[in-house]
């Protein structure tokens, strides 16, 4: 290591270890993305890749002080590794899987609003703020109960909307979600259902996105005139 940057020449010297946890950071990536707990394949690699760097590392530290071969001085650079994919694994069980639980929970209640008996829906120009419309028709209450059986998961990352509406829905449940129609994706409408308890500014409890609920949007949240979207 020349200082503090670590360079190729340094990892040939602990090739064991590197190889150890590349292997096992790729079989626990495919695994679990085999397995398919979360709706993102990319999250479900990450997560198993995340779990599996630690023991990887732990058997190429082993094999690589039981050789003969091993070079001297790459003491440090193992325990610099050491810690890397002891903060892999810490941050995957105490952040990456609650998370993924978290948004995996949110997902499945919002399709089991298709399973109950809606009253009405609050229409809020923000959280907490007053009801700005009230949808109590029946065929209307209907069409979002199936709209929302039809979600599927979906990862926000930096999108652009053209509106924004937050739902209060009142029946068998509450529940406290925000629906949006994004430029890049003019077909489908992207939720996040929100926690209202815990945060009043309404914290993202997991997103997801319905075709269905782009069609209801435009029915019952768009204006008939200026505001139609195209």
């Amino acid at each position: 290591m020349n200082g503090s940057i670590i360079q190729l020449r340094d990892l040939q010297r602990i090739w064991r270890v590197v190889i150890a946890v590349v292997a096992f950071e790729l079989a626990g990536g495919l695994i679990a993305w085999a397995i398919g707990y979360h709706y993102s394949s990319f999250h479900n690699f990450a997560t198993g890749a995340g779990l599996a760097a630690l023991p990887g590392f732990m058997l190429g530290a082993v094999w690589h002080l039981r050789s003969p071969q091993k070079q001297e001085g790459s003491i440090a650079l193992i325990i610099f590794l050491g810690i890397i994919a002891a903060g892999l694994a810490v941050a995957t069980i105490f952040e990456g899987i609650p998370h993924s639980r978290t948004e995996v929970a949110a997902l499945a209640e919002v399709r089991q609003i298709a399973g109950e008996r809606l009253e009405r829906i609050e229409v809020h120009e923000k959280p907490g703020g007053p009801v700005v419309r009230t949808i109590s028709d029946a065929n209307a209450l209907v069409a979002f109960a199936q709209a929302c059986g039809q979600a599927e998961g979906y990862m926000i990352n930096h999108d652009s909307y053209s509106h924004s509406w937050y739902l209060v829905v009142h029946g068998d449940s509450r529940h406290e979600m925000c629906l949006s129609l994004e430029i890049s994706h003019p077909d489908t409408a992207v939720g996040e259902l929100l926690d209202m308890e815990h945060d009043a500014r309404g914290r993202p409890r997991g997103s997801f996105q319905s075709d269905w609920l782009r069609r209801w949007v435009e029915e019952q949240l768009i204006q008939p005139s200026s505001d139609k979207i195209p």
